[in-house]
């Protein structure tokens, strides 16, 4: 997808210390078969492990986390702000520790 082409689909994922997990999560979403282009945003909320390096490994646009007070809402406006796709989901990577991922 060039960089000026709108996706389809935004994927929007939050993750918090989840280095463990963020790499399958990541795998999943990028393992679908689409016939329509989507993004990947990934807002690491204040991570202490490596879990910003790990989805690094991934063609996804990293989200800032919104400043103050941590407050899951605020992450996932801002999210939501920085999507370019017509339709958006969203997911915390918890929510895929014994499930597949699937668009």
């Amino acid at each position: 997808m060039g960089a000026q082409e709108r996706p389809f689909a935004s994927v929007l994922v939050r993750a918090h210390d989840d280095e463990a997990l963020i790499g399958r999560t990541l795998r999943g979403v990028f393992a679908q078969k689409a016939d329509f282009t989507f993004e990947v945003l990934v807002c690491d909320d204040g991570s202490r492990d490596a879990t910003r390096a790990v989805a690094a490994r991934f063609p996804v646009r990293f989200v800032e986390r919104p400043a103050g007070r941590y407050v899951p809402g605020r992450t996932l406006n801002a999210l939501v702000a920085a999507a370019r796709g017509a339709l958006r989901t969203e997911s915390s990577v918890a929510e895929h520790q014994s499930t597949n991922c699937a668009l």
